[in-house]
């Protein structure tokens, strides 16, 4: 058991530690955020709904930033530091020198004639102070971890539950009457979402509601359709198909699932609350842009709040009124002078804010951490004692004889405790750590840093069988562990320390001599510190050397290692030389390899385009672009760039295509030929629509075409009204409108909207009746007459109950009458 919970409360520890280091930092950040949203009024709700989840995702990862590696504290003690060390190591030489590959079996000189205990006392009388502050907690990390888990799990449960209601309450709920369906519908194309949500009553609701995920509905309860009027009703469906258009519906449930796991992290609950605030506000903002009114709106929220807060909210369901809305702030937002009503992001804002955030992210993770929890300090003592003195020098021994004498001397003024501290940032290091899934393979990572504090990483998924001195049951017990990395270039001698079933040191890499010695005979230079280590982690074998340079590719070590690491075989390296690319370099060749450049491919192209540059190839295969396609649009243009050429290739633009939309308009851009093609618009149809009205522009002339309206069609309204927009056509012929139908009802009644005659269309109303019926001293609206269309009344039915002295009749009690009698 204790094998099992010592790694758990060690992992409990280096969680909590993450997140208290980081606590300062997150409240900074959101704090900065905050104060910069205040002193920037103009900033919309919808952009601050998103500059909180940039700053929920940066307080998120925050702690995960701890695990970058971190400058050591200095240390006044007479054993220097690494950095002292390389210091001065640096400055008594003026140049780079090769790496000597030296014969890790020959003798070599003690690394220290002071004995080892003294070394020790040194260190350990050497007085500093003590940062991070470490606390020895015991077992409550762990504890602490079960009681976060068992409350993210109840909230999940929650978050389950609210779903199997919410997906209950869905089917149970009944299809909205048609005239809700229709008006709903044109809210709905009002809105131009590409997400086709389903309107539905319910009586378990008393608050609208809208809820995902695939497809979206919105939920409307019988009390609200009883007690609100038609005007009242367009708000309610604007604001619920905001949340839609938003996708409200999956950053709630993102945001819910973030409260869950996050619960006990005070900042990321606060921002959560934000979030939730920005959210209905940037609906009203929405709903503000659609209709342009905001006392009215407001009217209506205060109306809803009235009957609304006293239901329980639906998790997962966004809804206009529910009691944690923020109702009345948003009121008196919406009463306020309007300066940010705009439903849409800001980019530049976003940025702002965004890079603010990163600005104090990237001060924060150099600060050192503040609190740390260890263990029992006579963990360390008990290394330095339980490993005898003579199997350390013995190692010590082994490395020096890779070193230069300032190496040397710098091992052996450094103690291995110190060498063996955990928090020790060392010019290479090394990590390992057990595989996810074999039991024969552990995971290792090689960093080697600069004098800059850069990063090189190498890791890899390396068999046992390559690690001499090293078994899985290492990882098993905390304590010092020693093995040698070996490779066909040479090892990596890697030394340090196991803690939590993790290990990692300090390495050294050890290049073979001969292999050094057959790669001079091939011509190679003696490679220098950095291509050695590269050398044995990218596993260059000679073999490999060889058959590159016999390809004819004149290449240098570093070469070797870059083809090496790019996949590129010397198979490859041959084919492309044959097809005529002599010039290329090995950086040329592993962009070809990188972007898939098969060597036929290169055959076809440079027969089509002789003095392409290989960022054209690579550009033109990326895109698929084919060498014929190529060929026959610069046959065609030649002036076209190889950019324009791959767009044109994107969007399926055919080289005659081009050619007849050239002839047709010599003006038009890449950009707008390209529009035109995704809509389906072909050269023709321009051509026609370009002569009945030479204003139309591009977008104009693709939603003409979406909406299928024809050249003469669209010539048809136009001489009718001129005054016709183009969405107002499209309207018209979505509702099957022909221009005759137009000019016939316009006749009749030429102040009737698009609206109007849509729904006259939708309803089978001809002219003629229109006429008859508005002959009628009735005074019947448009909606009306729809209904007396539907039902089969005439107005010959009218004027025959007029003549029996039944007038004033409302269309619904005709309607009635005319069905019971």
């Amino acid at each position: 058991m204790s094998a099992i919970l010592e790694p758990l409360n060690a992992l409990s520890a280096a969680g909590l530690s993450a997140v208290l280091n980081t606590l300062w930092l997150a409240l900074a950040v959101a704090a900065v955020i905050w104060l910069a949203l205040r002193l920037m009024p103009r900033v919309n709700a919808a952009t601050r709904h998103a500059v909180w989840w940039a700053v929920l995702a940066l307080v998120v990862l925050m702690p995960l930033a701890t695990l970058l590696p971190r400058p050591a504290p200095s240390v006044p003690s007479p054993a220097r530091t690494e950095k002292q060390i390389r210091t001065r190591a640096q400055s008594s030489s003026s140049a780079v020198k090769p790496l000597v590959a030296t014969d890790a079996d020959a003798p070599a000189p003690p690394l220290t004639s002071a004995p080892l205990h003294a070394l020790y006392s040194r260190a350990a009388a050497a007085p500093r102070v003590r940062v991070p502050i470490e606390f020895h907690p015991g077992n409550w990390p762990s504890r602490l971890l079960f009681l976060w888990m068992a409350v993210s799990c109840l909230l999940l449960g929650r978050i389950v539950q609210s779903y199997l209601h919410l997906r209950g309450l869905r089917n149970r709920a009944r299809p909205a009457s048609a005239e809700l369906v229709v008006r709903f519908e044109q809210r709905l194309r009002d809105s131009r979402t590409s997400r086709a949500p389903q309107v539905l009553v319910s009586d378990e609701v008393i608050s609208p509601l809208a809820a995902g995920f695939l497809p979206p509905v919105v939920i409307l309860p019988d009390l609200l359709l009883e007690k609100i009027g038609e005007a009242e009703l367009d708000y309610v469906l604007f604001h619920e198909l905001a949340h839609v258009v938003r996708r409200d519906d999956w950053s709630n449930l993102m945001g819910r699932l973030a409260s869950a796991a996050f619960v006990l992290h005070p900042v990321a609950a606060w921002v959560l609350r934000r979030i939730e605030r920005e959210r209905e506000i940037a609906c009203d903002d929405w709903v503000v842009a659609a209709t342009g009114s905001t006392v009215h709106y407001a009217a209506t929220l205060a109306r809803l709040f009235e009957f609304c807060c006293t239901r329980r909210r639906e998790l997962l369901a966004t809804g206009m009124a529910h009691r944690s809305s923020n109702l009345g702030e948003r009121i008196e937002i919406l009463l306020r002078p309007r300066f940010h009503s705009s439903p849409s992001v800001s980019l530049p804002g976003v940025s702002f804010c965004v890079a603010a955030c990163l600005a104090l992210l990237s001060f924060g993770v150099r600060v050192p951490g503040w609190v740390a929890f260890a263990k029992d300090s006579t963990v360390a003592v008990a290394y330095n004692q339980a490993v005898p003195q003579s199997q350390i020098s013995a190692r010590r021994i082994a490395l020096a004889a890779t070193l230069s004498p300032t190496r040397r001397a710098q091992s052996s003024a450094t103690p291995p405790a110190i060498l063996t501290d955990q928090d020790k940032t060392w010019r290479h290091e090394w990590k390992l750590t057990r595989h996810d899934s074999s039991s024969s393979k552990v995971r290792l990572s090689l960093i080697s840093r600069d004098d800059d504090g850069n990063d090189r990483t190498n890791t890899q998924d390396v068999p046992l069988s390559s690690l001499a001195g090293f078994s899985l049951s290492v990882l098993d017990h905390d304590g010092p562990v020693s093995f040698e990395y070996v490779r066909d270039s040479g090892r990596i001698l890697c030394d340090g320390r196991v803690t939590g079933g993790r290990a990692s040191g300090p390495f050294t890499v050890v290049l073979n001599p001969s292999f050094v010695s057959a790669l001079q005979k091939m011509g190679y230079a003696a490679p220098h510190d950095d291509e050695a280590f590269s050398l044995v982690t990218s596993d260059v074998t000679l073999g490999y050397a060889r058959a590159v340079r016999d390809t004819g590719l004149t290449s240098s070590v570093s070469d070797l290692i870059g083809l090496q690491d790019h996949g590129v075989s010397s198979d490859y390296v041959r084919a492309v030389r044959q097809e005529g690319f002599t010039n290329l370099t090995a950086s040329d060749i592993s962009n070809l390899r990188d972007h898939g450049v098969e060597p036929n491919y290169l055959k076809a192209i440079k027969a089509a385009g002789p003095n392409l540059p290989i960022d054209e190839i690579d550009s033109l295969y990326d895109h698929g672009v084919k060498p014929d396609y190529y060929k026959s649009m610069k046959a065609s243009v030649p002036q076209l760039s190889i950019e324009q050429i791959d767009s044109l290739f994107d969007h399926g633009v055919e080289p005659d295509s081009y050619k007849g939309f050239a002839s047709a308009d010599p003006k038009l851009s890449i950009e707008e030929i390209d529009s035109l093609r995704d809509h389906g618009v072909k050269p023709e149809y321009y051509r026609s629509m370009k002569s009945v009205d030479p204003n139309l522009s591009i977008e104009q002339i693709d939603s003409l075409f979406n909406h299928g309206v024809e050249p003469d069609s669209y010539k048809g309204f136009a001489s009718a009204n001129p005054k016709l927009s183009v969405e107002e056509i499209d309207s018209l012929r979505d509702h099957g409108v022909e221009p005759e139908f137009y000019q016939g009802i316009r006749a009749v009644d030429s102040t009737l909207s698009i609206e109007d005659i849509d729904s006259l269309r939708d309803h089978g109303v001809e002219p003629e009746y229109l006429k008859e019926i508005r002959a009628l001293p009735d005074g019947f609206s448009i909606s009306d007459i729809s209904e007396l269309r539907d039902h089969g009344i005439t107005a010959k039915y009218i004027r025959d109950l007029h003549a029996m002295g039944v007038k004033n009749l409302t269309a619904a009690q005709i309607v009635h009458l005319r069905d019971g009698g």
